[in-house]
């Protein structure tokens, strides 16, 4: 595939060959979802919100942690939604699951809507980080632990793709951004994968995971 078409697909799946690289995702990010979730520390009757879902693959993991957690995903594909929901109705049926179409920059919810945040290889994305993470701040109760998972700047950096609309973050830099817009760091850790095959290429895969709560005495920055 063209590397800045995969890159394009990556940021937003569409249509088929969004499907299929959303497929290639799931098992390319497995490990990396699991450190995040268990990042998480999940509890009886948690309310979880999770942002960039894509085709929900995850779902489970989170909501058989415990019977009484509730799990809201988010992302900005219409064909992602829609795949989340055929692929969890049954945690939709029982009232554990809702997934709805929104911008990271403008979450459909209240204050203090929910205790646990998730947010994995998203952050990337955002133009505008200040914007996204006031967001996340607004929906999060005082409480709360907001969970970010990407691939480490290193690890970007041997993946060609990565030219086109990424931002990359090491380990301090990403603790530098979530610090500086109202966050205090609850956990920090860099894990490493076993090596990654990508086309004729083996990459050293590394991962940064930052658990956080927000941090009523910064209220961030003013947007």
């Amino acid at each position: 595939m063209d590397l800045k078409l995969l890159a394009a697909q990556l940021r937003k799946p569409e249509g088929e060959t969004g499907k299929m690289v959303v497929e290639m995702m799931n098992k390319g990010n497995l490990l990396l979802n699991q450190w995040a979730i268990e990042a998480l520390e999940l509890k009886k009757n948690d309310k979880v919100l999770e942002l960039g879902m894509a085709n929900g693959f995850f779902t489970s993991s989170i909501l058989s942690v415990h019977p009484g957690i509730t799990y809201t995903g988010v992302d900005f594909s219409e064909l992602m939604v829609q795949a989340a929901c055929e692929l969890n109705q049954s945690f939709i049926i029982d009232g554990k699951a809702t997934y709805l179409t929104g911008d990271a920059a403008r979450l459909p919810f209240e204050e203090d809507d929910f205790n646990k945040f998730l947010t994995v290889n998203t952050v990337y994305f955002w133009e505008s980080p200040e914007k996204e993470l006031a967001e996340i701040r607004r929906i999060l109760q005082p409480e709360g632990l907001a969970v970010f998972g990407i691939r480490s700047k290193k690890a970007m950096d041997q993946m060609p793709f990565t030219q086109f609309g990424f931002r990359k973050y090491d380990l301090q830099e990403l603790q530098n951004l979530l610090t500086a817009n109202g966050f205090h760091i609850h956990k920090a850790e860099i894990k490493q994968e076993p090596p990654y095959q990508f086309e004729d290429q083996t990459i050293i895969m590394e991962d940064i995971i930052v658990s956080c709560n927000v941090n009523h005495c910064c209220p961030g920055k003013i947007i």
